[in-house]
């Protein structure tokens, strides 16, 4: 595969490139570019102005007041030298904790900080997601894939509760709950050719229009091996083995292994070696083609979950592209959005990213990212999760990190943030711990615990009590060069629409100045310098996408994948299928109404003329509801992998196809059949749970 080159700019070059005065590193100032300025007291934003009152509420300088301290107590209190931290962590605190009471809160959210502020409404919240020993009630997109990993962030959202309570009953509790959501989800999701997971992140499937190409179908979102998916469920089977460990009960799994292999492949196939960052995802089918986006949610967590190797996550946070505004959820975008800000910034991204530039010591991120998640917090005009800044301030800015055994500090503090932290009142296990943090930098020149210095700096999980923390920074950075990549906004290429005529092609929007690669079964062999182009007579199976780049940097999506098939193409219709069947005056054709509650398993005899590898696929009559069935191959007994069958008309035709699966026949007859089980299509609405298979089609990937 060929790679963009994306150069990567000093801070300072990239942030003049943008119009910014670059970083105030004097007085009160932490950040300050045209569309506003950040200081330890106020923040400006065109012609408005907030600034902390004396009380540590918040106001305009119209006399607006947007925040005013509340009389509950809260569950941990912070005094720093920030006046504007301090605030917005009290407000945040406030807000979330009365917002919990009304809106649903994801796993993704609880897992950033809710286990650290209150660990026992954390478990609260977690276990109303659980209903008949099943987690469910995760999921708000249309779009209902298992593998959309709000259960994989369960599975350590709730081990994170032990760590941080050292609960043995919670986790015997749990442990049954979060292997039965993995089994179920490995099933449904997991490839059974390379160890990655199908399926879209729930974000991505609540908001498909601006982030995927409009051809992209149901069974195409299914297709991708999104980043934030695998890493998700990647480090929920360590958690889950971690789990394991602990009770002493043996999985019937290899998770952790699983989680290694899964690990291996992530930064095999996504990382892009000459942009040093991860793809979003992988997508297009069986011959998948690496996206050259990124998606900084997935990126941050691969970091501070560990799959990140050694220099890959410091090297991820230096150039990944971000803004002035802050770190989008991906990027470049795919459509231009009127307000581009509110659209593609989401504040649990940002948080998630500061995070791990905290844990990359990557100070100049770390101190921008925090800038970016204030000025969102003041400005958020109803969409901001209130888990983020006490996130970034416990996790990021003190470097709390539970383990099975204590706590390990990694503090990163940017002087411009602060020089001096106090937060108390944090819980952990048995004991009440007030935190003190002198200084800045991202290396602990001294570390005690009720003024008795530690080496390892740590906090034991076998305390009782109350006890003080003492940490002394010495001032300097982690030396990793450290750097940031902050660019302009950027809209990717057009989707390239492409007419064929069997062999010849034609880009019906070509836009001169674009380039665009034809990649064949994933791999690029040419960049076309015209409109128009053809491709090489075969007789084998041939999957071809048109990919539009500009500026040789920006990539886009590629075109809806093109199919060459060879002559000998095998189509089972419904009247060869053995259950009851209908006739659709629609379709004018017999289907098989397939769901987990009828016509669940369907079956017949394919003759093979020859050992040999075939794509197969299903054919299906869409409906009004756009419904969908998920579908487990088997192939003479051997799990071959999962169709998603049906869903939404395309805007050519009523008949949609499923993803494709790679399998192999032997010479003779054949044993297929398709298992619409209840497990798999456990999470899909039941009102949209059936397909109307039309057909099934075996393709020899060589004709012969």
């Amino acid at each position: 595969m060929r790679f963009s080159i994306l150069p990567v700019l000093s801070a300072c070059a990239l942030l003049c490139c943008v119009g910014c005065t670059g970083s105030i590193d004097n007085g009160t100032g932490i950040f300050s570019c045209e569309s506003y300025t950040v200081t330890s007291d106020s923040i400006v934003q065109g012609s408005q102005v907030v600034r902390v009152t004396s009380n540590k509420g918040l106001s305009t300088d119209a006399g607006d007041v947007l925040w005013m301290p509340d009389s509950m107590a809260y569950d941990v209190v912070m005094i720093s030298d920030n006046p504007l931290l301090d605030a917005v962590f009290e407000m945040s605190e406030s807000k979330g904790r009365n917002e919990s009471r009304t809106v649903v809160r994801t796993p993704l959210s609880i897992l950033l900080s809710d286990v650290y502020l209150n660990p026992k409404s954390a478990g609260e919240h977690l276990m109303a997601m659980v209903h008949g020993g099943r987690v469910s009630g995760c999921y708000d997109s249309e779009l209902h894939l298992p593998s959309t990993s709000d259960r994989a962030m369960w599975v350590q959202a709730v081990w994170e509760i032990y760590r941080a309570t050292g609960d043995i009953g919670w986790l015997k509790d749990v442990y049954p709950i979060a292997e039965r959501a993995l089994k179920e989800d490995l099933r449904a999701g997991m490839d059974r050719q390379i160890p990655l997971m199908h399926g879209v992140s729930r974000y991505i499937a609540a908001d498909e229009s601006r982030y995927l190409p409009q051809w992209a179908t149901y069974a195409d979102m299914y297709d991708m091996y999104c980043l934030s998916v695998n890493v998700g469920y990647a480090t929920a089977c360590a958690s889950l083995d971690s789990m394991a460990s602990v009770l002493g009960v043996q999985a019937d799994v290899g998770y952790r292994e699983l989680s290694q292999r899964m690990s291996q492949t992530i930064n095999d196939r996504f990382w892009i070696p000459n942009l040093s960052y991860y793809s979003s995802c992988l997508y297009g089918g069986l011959f998948a083609i690496q996206s050259q986006s990124s998606d900084n949610l997935g990126q941050a967590l691969a970091v501070i979950s560990g799959i990140a190797r050694h220099g890959m996550g410091e090297s991820l946070v230096n150039n990944t592209p971000v803004t002035v505004m802050g770190t989008p959820v991906m990027f470049p975008l795919s459509v231009k959005d009127v307000d581009y800000y509110r659209t593609y910034l989401w504040s649990v991204t940002q948080a998630y990213w500061n995070i791990a530039a905290a844990r990359m010591g990557n100070m100049e991120a770390l101190k921008n990212g925090v800038a970016a998640l204030l000025r969102g917090a003041v400005f958020n005009n109803g969409e901001f999760d209130y888990a983020s800044v006490p996130a970034v301030v416990l996790r990021g800015l003190a470097g709390i990190d539970f383990t099975s055994t204590g706590i390990k500090f990694s503090p990163c503090v940017p002087p411009q943030i602060c020089t001096y932290m106090s937060l108390n009142g944090i819980r952990y296990r048995e004991a009440l711990l007030d935190i003190h943090i002198y200084g800045s930098g991202s290396r602990i020149k001294s570390f005690s615990l009720d003024g008795k210095e530690r080496k390892d700096m740590s906090v034991p999980g076998t305390l009782t009590g109350h006890h003080s923390v003492d940490i002394i920074m010495d001032g300097g950075a982690v030396e990793n060069g450290a750097e940031i990549s902050i660019v302009d906004s950027q809209i990717i290429p057009s989707v390239p629409v492409v007419s064929w005529d069997r062999h010849s092609a034609v880009i019906s929007n070509y836009v001169a100045g674009v380039d665009y690669e034809v990649y064949v079964n994933g791999v690029m062999e040419e960049s076309i310098p015209e409109s128009g182009f053809e491709l090489y007579d075969t007789c084998s199976y041939i999957s071809v996408g048109v990919v539009p780049v500009e500026s040789d940097r920006w990539f886009g999506w590629s075109s809806a994948p093109h199919y060459l098939l060879p002559a000998r193409i095998t189509e089972v219709c419904a009247t060869d299928l053995l259950p009851m069947r209908h006739y659709d005056d629609i379709d004018s054709m017999y289907v098989v109404d397939m769901s987990a509650r009828h016509n669940a398993h369907i079956e017949f005899i394919y003759s093979s003329p020859s050992t040999e590898k075939c794509v197969m696929d299903v054919c299906s009559v869409t409906d009004s509801i756009g419904g969908y069935a998920l579908s487990v191959l088997e192939v003479n007994g051997r799990n071959e992998g999962v169709f998603l069958i049906g869903g939404r008309e395309t805007t050519d035709s009523i008949h949609v196809y499923s993803n494709k699966l790679m399998v192999e026949m032997k010479q003779g007859a054949n044993h297929v059949s398709l298992n619409c089980d209840k497990f798999i299509n456990f999470d899909v609405p039941r009102s949209k749970n059936t397909a109307h298979v039309r057909s099934v089609r075996i393709i020899p990937m060589v004709s012969k």
